[in-house]
């Protein structure tokens, strides 16, 4: 028997060119500052799989926010079982992950980091997202 993950891993998909409003169509580009940058989850988007690109020469660290945005402090230290507000996770330059995005979740943050520095990115480049799952 296949698990709900499974069964949505199985329906991937591509990029679709669409002016939805609802996120399940379309890609999400922002021009990568080296500030914190956010976006609104459409809630339709919730419990989604999503691809997320790092398509830069520079690092981008990210997290998903409950109520608002989270304010990404660069290689934030954080202890386990704890945590911090303001700590998020690296997508390497030039990669990208799929991940679900947490139904709880009402924002994702993201912010560019020159590679091995810790320092705000100021290579420019993108931070892409798509619903990667069939709607």
């Amino acid at each position: 028997m296949s698990s709900a993950a499974e069964y949505q891993a199985a329906r991937a998909t591509g990029p679709i060119a669409s002016t939805s409003t609802t996120g399940l169509r379309g890609v999400a580009r922002a021009a990568l500052s080296g500030t914190t940058q956010s976006w609104a989850i459409p809630p339709e988007l919730r419990g989604k799989w999503v691809r997320m690109v790092a398509n830069s020469q520079d690092d981008v660290q990210y997290a998903f926010g409950e109520g608002s945005a989270p304010g990404i402090v660069l290689t934030q230290i954080s202890v386990l079982g704890t945590g911090h507000g303001s700590a998020g996770t690296t997508i390497f330059s030039r990669t990208s992950e799929e991940r679900l995005v947490p139904p709880s979740a009402t924002h994702l943050a993201f912010r560019s980091m020159t590679v091995n520095t810790g320092t705000s990115g100021a290579l420019g480049g993108w931070f892409e997202l798509y619903c990667s799952e069939t709607p």
